[in-house]
């Protein structure tokens, strides 16, 4: 069983079957924070595949991705969309 983990989601509402991306540059970190431990808790649950969808732009975007994948013992393929 596999999960996709997006920070986009910490940022995303639902009302019926519309869904709002709402992106605020200042929640970024936290929203990154928040996404970092659902991923965090899936490598704990041994879930594979395991997919963050971010666009990491910055290397500080994924390098907690990246040290979570070798701490659980993870592979890590960084995909160009």
């Amino acid at each position: 069983l596999g999960h996709i983990c997006s920070t986009d989601d910490f940022c995303t509402t639902a009302e019926g079957s519309l869904s709002t991306l709402e992106f605020e540059t200042w929640a970024l970190r936290e929203n990154h924070a928040l996404n970092e431990q659902r991923v965090k808790l899936g490598m704990r649950l041994k879930i594979s595949p395991l997919v963050v969808d971010n666009t990491n732009t910055q290397l500080w975007e994924m390098a907690g991705y990246a040290n979570l994948a070798m701490q659980y013992g993870y592979e890590v393929l960084v995909v160009d969309p």
